[in-house]
């Protein structure tokens, strides 16, 4: 179960999710273009002769890297396969994507505006589908198990 402090740094990722894909490429930036020790007067090394095999290997080595990765692939994740309704809470509360709707209640209202059946989604419910959201992200990202 996540409690709130869980609830606001997850959500923290979601809000930064742009910001973390430019330190993602900065990162990989600066571990791929770092100056290499040639180590001169050997030739052995334990390292792949193959450019792309060493960066490789750099990148999966790093675990800062590997970190911003894991949890950009899984914001991605979840969103491809949440729901409809969790869909439109990450536009709207993390990627303000509708000015009018920030607040709980407001995408609740939007929630509803977009139904065409007539019915009402509660504040209540935004939060409990939001959750489950959170929940998921968090297993995916090996925050809870």
């Amino acid at each position: 179960m996540l409690n709130t402090n869980d609830i606001k740094k997850l959500e923290e990722y979601f809000i930064k999710y742009d910001e973390l894909k430019s330190k993602r490429e900065l990162r990989k930036h600066t571990l791929l273009t770092k100056e290499v020790d040639e180590n001169i007067g050997t030739k052995s090394t334990a390292l792949p002769q193959s450019q792309v095999e060493n960066q490789v290997i750099k990148l999966h080595s790093d675990l800062i890297y590997q970190n911003i990765d894991r949890i950009i692939n899984a914001i991605e994740y979840i969103y491809g396969n949440c729901t409809d309704v969790q869909r439109v809470i990450i536009e709207c509360r993390y990627w303000h994507e509708v000015d009018t709707a920030y607040e709980w209640e407001d995408i609740a209202h939007h929630l509803t505006t977009l139904r065409t059946d007539g019915k009402v989604i509660s504040k209540n419910a935004t939060l409990h589908a939001r959750n489950k959201m959170l929940n998921n992200f968090a297993l995916k990202i090996g925050w809870i198990v």
